[in-house]
């Protein structure tokens, strides 16, 4: 199959066809760039999330941020999570990190995170 694997996963997961979701992330190379693991790490907290795991949802979430602070998508994610669970002090901690970045997000990026804040 052509096209991103990890996005496949993504899509199942949403979907909540969990087995399916693992099923293509079971297939999937171990990952060996920083991308490479922001990317599975956020497929992998993706499945953890829609399979109601929330703690190993936010570690899976933090490695991809960790892998990659410009992985947005996953920092959101991260930050929704962790003030869903009335941790909003860990949730300003990763909203402040991204001030400390040399490219900084765009407007859609601002506005959806001053919304869960």
């Amino acid at each position: 199959m052509k096209g991103d694997p990890l996005r496949l996963v993504r899509v199942y997961a949403g979907l909540d066809e969990i087995a399916k979701a693992q099923t293509e992330m079971n297939k999937i190379e171990k990952p060996k760039s920083p991308l490479e693991k922001s990317e599975f790490q956020f497929a992998l907290a993706k499945i953890w999330q829609t399979k109601g795991k929330a703690k190993k949802a936010m570690k899976a979430y933090k490695k991809a941020v960790a892998a990659n602070p410009y992985h947005f998508s996953a920092r959101l994610s991260l930050i929704k999570n962790l003030v869903q669970r009335g941790k909003a002090k860990e949730a300003q901690k990763f909203a402040d990190e991204v001030k400390k970045l040399s490219l900084q997000p765009g407007p859609a990026f601002c506005k959806r995170l001053s919304e869960m804040l």
